[in-house]
């Protein structure tokens, strides 16, 4: 499952928006990422992933993934899905 928002008030931001949805796909698409929860969204020109993933690799995967297209203006908030406990009471 894969998620994008991205502000479009702009003209300026319609390019962010079509390349925040190139990273999108580009993730959504690689091998290994099928059970990743990741929602994607632009801040001042920084592309952020947040969400939860299977393991450690498909977060680094996630990250060469974005940074291929843009750079180093990538912040990864990806958790791996171990570390994500649910309580129960």
């Amino acid at each position: 499952m894969f998620d994008t928002i991205v502000s479009v008030d702009k003209k300026a931001n319609t390019k962010l928006s079509t390349t925040a949805q190139t990273i999108g796909c580009a993730i959504a698409y690689a091998v290994g990422m099928e059970d990743a929860r990741i929602l994607l969204f632009e801040e001042a020109g920084i592309f952020i992933l947040e969400g939860d993933a299977p393991s450690i690799d498909a977060i680094e995967r996630a990250s060469q993934i974005a940074m291929a297209i843009v750079g180093p203006r990538v912040c990864n908030r990806i958790r791996p899905v171990d570390s994500v406990r649910i309580v129960r009471r």
